[in-house]
Parts: C-alpha cells; structure tokens; sequence
C-alpha cells in the first residue's frame, strides 16, 4: 500500500515538472520572439528613414553612384535580403546583390516611396521596396 502512494506521488511530481517546464519554455520562446520581431522592426525602419532622407536628393541630382553605394551599405542588415529602388521614370533601377536563394514569397516587401521635399509641390522621384528577411528570427528561436 505505502508503495503504490509512493510511486503515485512520484508520478504526479513529475508530471506536474514536465507541465512546468513546458509552460515556462512556451513563455520564453514568445517573449524571445517577441523581441526579435521588435528588433527587426526598429532595423527596418531606421535603414527606411536613413534612405528617406538621403535618396531622393541623390536621384534629384543624378547621383546613382552614391544611390548604389548608401543602398549597399544597408545591406550589413541581417535583416534585409534584398534593397531595389527605380525611379519614377523607370529610366533606372539598381537591385542589390541578395543574400542566399529566397523566393519572394519567404520575403516580406516594404514598400517606400521616395519623395524630394525641395521643390513645391514635392515630388516623388522613386520607389524603394525593401525585402525583408525573417531567417534569423526563426534560427535565433530554434537555438533557446
């Protein structure tokens, strides 16, 4: 009799463990998702206004040298897969080197039109689409 109490007690104890652990790796795995997403969040719309202020005048000017070396240093972004931008003319476009073979349907697009806020009325000179890439968040997530 003292036995079966025994290994009954011993049974709940290590089921109640397991739901325990369970509840708090369900937890850390939301919370730790939660702020990837957030961290990829605020990257994505600092490299978003960095390029709102500096593009447009650039293609204002013809500068596309300097277009496609700021849209190449936001490529250090773990975030970003691929930056495209055309101008509004469709006279010129530059793709940036992606990082690793991704359909567009993994990706998600940001959109971002380009707007030179010089002249009166101001003037949309382009368009930039940001594909962004969660590959990181999911790899972060498979490792805690």
């Amino acid at each position: 009799m003292m036995n079966q109490v025994g290994m009954r007690l011993a049974v709940v104890l290590m089921v109640l463990a397991t739901l325990l652990l369970g509840v708090f790796g369900y937890y850390n795995y939301h919370v730790a998702k939660e702020r990837l997403e957030s961290d990829m969040n605020q990257d994505i719309n600092s490299i978003t206004q960095r390029l709102k202020q500096r593009l447009p005048t650039l293609m204002w000017n013809y500068d596309f040298n300097n277009v496609q070396n700021d849209l190449d240093s936001e490529m250090g972004s773990r975030y970003v897969h691929r930056l495209e931008l055309t101008d509004s003319n469709d006279q010129f476009r530059y793709v940036t080197d992606s990082k690793g073979m991704r359909s567009s349907d993994e990706l998600n697009k940001v959109i971002v039109p380009m707007v030179y806020n010089e002249t009166s009325p101001s003037v949309q000179v382009g368009k930039l689409i940001i594909y962004q890439d969660s590959r990181y968040i999911n790899r972060e997530l498979n490792t805690e």
